[in-house]
């Protein structure tokens, strides 16, 4: 099955989670007159031929896709996929996920961006805390840099992590674009 179909599997509603994202929601519009909301996610599923059985690469390892989405306050929204090099985990997609979104955010926006990962924010805040010198090192360094700039572009982004796969709309609605993205939507 599709990854989506397997993470509609365990996906469950829970209700206190849906409240406590909606206030984190609230909170956040409240504080900062927020102009701009998107959402964003990443799928990483291993590419399969037309019989269903996995690719391999020369080295035997099977090939990966990634599979990214946003969504915005209004509705309008994009997905698509992509392969990364051999041994890149979705850490890429939900990066790429953010960067995409935010390159088609109007410049100067109160932006509030949820999402269900941390690793790319972690990322970003050790990277900008480098010097230049010291950024070399960095897995997706030209990524960080790109999204660093795209920060910079506005006059306040926050990024809100909601927990995946507990029914919260604004995550399951992303997560199902990037699951159509996975069925083969591209850029």
């Amino acid at each position: 099955p599709f990854a989506d179909e397997q993470k509609r599997k365990y996906t469950h509603v829970n209700l206190e989670e849906q409240r406590r994202h909606h206030r984190a929601l609230c909170l956040w519009q409240a504080r900062l007159g927020i102009t701009y909301g998107v959402a964003t996610d990443a799928s990483r599923v291993i590419r399969r031929n037309d019989q269903g059985y996995p690719v391999f690469n020369e080295y035997g390892e099977a090939e990966k896709d990634n599979a990214l989405a946003w969504i915005n306050h209004m509705g309008e929204h994009e997905y698509g996929h992509f392969t990364t090099d051999v041994g890149a985990d979705n850490y890429l997609g939900e990066l790429s996920a953010l960067i995409k979104a935010l390159q088609d955010v109007p410049a100067g926006q109160r932006v509030l961006m949820v999402m269900d990962a941390t690793s790319p924010v972690a990322a970003l805040r050790s990277f900008t805390a480098k010097s230049d010198g010291k950024k070399f090192g960095y897995l997706a360094a030209e990524l960080l840099d790109t999204l660093d700039r795209l920060v910079d572009r506005h006059a306040a982004v926050v990024f809100l992590w909601q927990r995946s796969h507990t029914g919260a709309p604004v995550n399951e609605a992303v997560d199902a674009l990037a699951g159509q993205a996975i069925k083969g939507g591209a850029w």
